[in-house]
């Protein structure tokens, strides 16, 4: 594993106490319904931030990224491997965020279920 891709799970584990810690505080509050809009939000912002690595939107670096294309079947390799190693934390974020978003949709329909 690569330097980079070290700090990237150190940062996706910190994201992960932080959602944790704010899940705690946004249930404590708002009860199920801010557990689901957590939840809902988090994912969101993974899907946002992986789309934004597979194509950027600035014109400039969509035509940096054409031009420099990887050539060799190496090159395609590791640039394959790089973008895996970047969206894997993303992915478990997604993750998080769905299993927050299930856990306060449940909760609200028994709340209403029940009272």
């Amino acid at each position: 594993m690569t330097t980079g891709a070290k700090i990237l799970s150190l940062l996706s584990w910190l994201g992960v106490l932080a959602l944790i810690f704010v899940a705690l505080i946004f249930a404590e509050l708002f009860g199920f319904i801010g557990l689901l809009l957590l939840g809902l939000l988090t994912v969101f912002i993974c899907t946002m931030a992986e789309l934004d690595e597979d194509l950027p939107t600035w014109s400039r670096q969509a035509l940096r990224a054409h031009l420099h294309r990887p050539r060799s079947p190496e090159e395609r390799a590791a640039k394959l491997h790089e973008r895996l190693s970047i969206v894997a934390p993303l992915t478990f974020g997604k993750r998080c965020g769905g299993f927050l978003a299930v856990v306060g949709l449940a909760g609200c329909v028994w709340q209403v279920w029940n009272g």
